[in-house]
């Protein structure tokens, strides 16, 4: 449990950093679009990892700063996830939260989003090396 909420603070600090700096230039509201892939979503551990994050954007709205989470069920099948953030990166999304179906297929994951310039953050599944 202790090792889920370090990853969770840390992709936090990743995400409040890079809505912050967006925050910062806009003089009126600014809606972030985000994209969350979860691999799976009949698993009671990821239903409340995924309430948790919800409720983590909510706490962080201001009058000045909003979030559309768009979230996915990657049906733990790899090929469902590819495209949704095939999707996630035709939508343009600011930013995606990727929690991998396939620990195996980090890299081309990896690969597509940073080619769009989007910011990432992998939770949950750690990567092969």
């Amino acid at each position: 449990m202790k090792k889920v909420l370090m990853v969770m603070l840390i992709a936090a600090v990743i995400v409040t950093g890079v809505f912050a700096n967006g925050a910062k230039e806009s003089t009126g509201p600014k809606t972030y679009k985000v994209g969350v892939a979860i691999y799976q979503f009949d698993d009671n551990f990821m239903t409340l990892y995924r309430n948790e994050i919800l409720s983590y954007f909510a706490s962080l709205e201001t009058e000045n700063v909003k979030y559309a989470i768009t979230m996915v069920d990657g049906k733990n099948d790899m090929a469902e996830q590819s495209n949704q953030i095939d999707n996630f990166i035709t939508q343009g999304m600011d930013v995606i939260i990727l929690n991998l179906v396939q620990t195996s297929s980090a890299d081309a994951m990896i690969d597509k989003v940073v080619a769009a310039g989007i910011p990432l953050v992998l939770i949950n599944r750690e990567p092969l090396a």
